[in-house]
Order: C-alpha cells, then structure tokens, then sequence
C-alpha cells in the first residue's frame, strides 16, 4: 500500500510543521526584523497556537499508524478527518466574528484554517473513493478453525483439496439419498488478503463478525454480526442476506437473496471475495 504510506509521511509532515510552528508562537522568541515582516502574517494568538499544536500531534500520530499500516488508523481516519473539517470552520467563523479578522494576533488563524480544511477535505474525499480492496488490505480476516470431514467408511480424516480418504480410496458423496450422485463444492476467496473458506453443498455456512453463531467469522468492521448466509438449494449456492447494515451485493449490485455463479464477485461490506465453484 506505497499510497496509504505516501499520506502517512504527508501528514507526518505536515504535524511536524503545524507543531514547530505552534510552539513558536508560543515562546517569546526574538526573530531578526526581516524574518518578522514575513512572519508578521502568520502569527497566531497563544489559543490558536495551542490548537495548532494539538492538530500536529494529532496528525503526526495518525500518519505514523498510516505508515506502520495499523488497523485502528483506518477505521478512525474518515471520522477524525471530518470532524476537523467541522472543528475548523467553526473556529474560523469564530476568528473572523469574534476577534476580527485583521487583528494581529488572529491573522495567522485564517490561513491555518484554510489549509486544515483543505488538507482534510481532500483526506476524506481520497478515502471515500479508494477501492475497498486497497483501504482494507491490511484488516486481518479470520475464520473459525476448520473441522476435517471424515471418511464414512474408516471414520479417517479426508484430504481438504482431493476429499479423498487415504486409507480407503473413497470419495465423499455428500448427496443424502443419491449416493451415485456427487455435489459441488465452492470456496470464497478473499480479494484483499489470501484468505479461502471452503463450502460444502450440504451446509448452510452463516457469515459475520464474530464468533457467535457464525461458520466465518470476518473481523472487518464494515461486515454485521450476521451479515450474510450461503446455502446449496435446487442445484445452485444461493446467498441470502441477513442483517446486513453495510448491505450484500454480487458484481456490485445490492442483493437480498441471490444463486451464485462461479467467477461472481462477492461483497459484504467492505469486504470482498470471489466466489468459485469446484467440482468433484
């Protein structure tokens, strides 16, 4: 993820500065009179200094875990951003209202603001547009440990790729009543990560966050705690949505309840993964 990395170090930047720059204002620090006529514009009163100090700190903090490519960053980036944007112009109306807007003191509070709201409008934009597969790349899923299939013949465990009994030689016919008959398996393949949960046709697997109920347990945020269910019905996986807040789709089309083809691209949330179907 060079791109996520990339705004880190930006915004790492840009709190350094913010910070250096705060902190300036605040100590009674002499500066030659050339410097002083640059600087005369961009002096901010100790309040504002303060907050520019706070808003590096807080900037600085959160690139380092953009950099670092820690979960939490990306779960608290968009709020954070948005709630600054609300913060700033607030303060902004209250520098031109209250203070005025040529005051001395306040006239480096304009052009703080300015960049504040610019900087994290175009944050917030970015991390609104970016592909779900990149944002959440690093968002470990996880899923409930796999229980073996055994072999009905020897009770021995089966190969998880072939279904085949090692001692005995025997395929798994899973088609209750049909013996001679041998339904499909699918896996859904995680297209952020190398996760794969396999799908047995004589199963009902329910997706969701956490543990509770659930046959894949997906720790990404954006997924409901009984988000989704698959189930093998009249020859074809069918996906049912269940109590999905962030919605269900396939091909990105919203869905309550859908067959699945083989290539389908599945959503949930945020999260996506490709379904395929394996035959025996």
């Amino acid at each position: 993820m060079v791109w996520l990395k990339s705004i880190g170090g930006m915004w790492m930047t840009v709190g350094a500065a913010g910070l250096l720059w705060g902190v300036v204002a605040l100590l009674p620090v002499r500066l030659p009179p050339a410097v002083q006529r640059v600087s005369e514009g961009l002096r901010l009163s100790p309040w504002a200094a303060i907050a520019g100090i706070a808003l590096g700190l807080f900037y600085i903090v959160l690139g380092q875990g953009l950099v670092r490519q820690q979960s939490w960053s990306q779960m608290v980036m968009l709020p954070a951003h948005l709630l600054v944007i609300l913060y700033v112009i607030v303060e902004w109306i209250a520098a031109c209202v209250l203070r005025g807007y040529l005051e001395v003191w306040w006239a480096g509070a304009p052009a703080l603001f300015l960049v504040l709201i610019v900087l994290n409008g175009g944050s917030a934009f970015l991390l609104s547009t970016v592909s779900a597969k990149e944002a959440l790349s690093w968002i470990p899923m996880q899923t409930l440990p796999d229980i073996p299939l055994q072999c009905e013949t020897c009770g021995s465990p089966l190969d998880p790729e072939t279904q085949m009994c090692p001692q005995c030689d025997i395929v798994l016919e899973l088609a209750r009543g049909h013996p001679d008959v041998v339904l499909p398996k699918a896996r859904l393949v995680g297209l952020s990560d190398d996760s794969e949960y396999w799908i047995q046709s004589g199963e009902t697997v329910s997706i969701g966050r956490g543990l509770s109920g659930n046959d894949i347990n997906l720790s990404n945020p954006t997924v409901s705690r009984h988000h989704a269910q698959i189930a093998f019905s009249d020859g074809h996986f069918v996906l049912t949505a269940l109590q999905d807040t962030n919605g269900t789709f396939v091909n990105d089309t919203l869905i309550r309840q859908r067959p699945l083809g083989d290539g389908d691209e599945v959503r949930l949330g945020r999260a996506r993964f490709q379904f395929a179907i394996v035959e025996n």
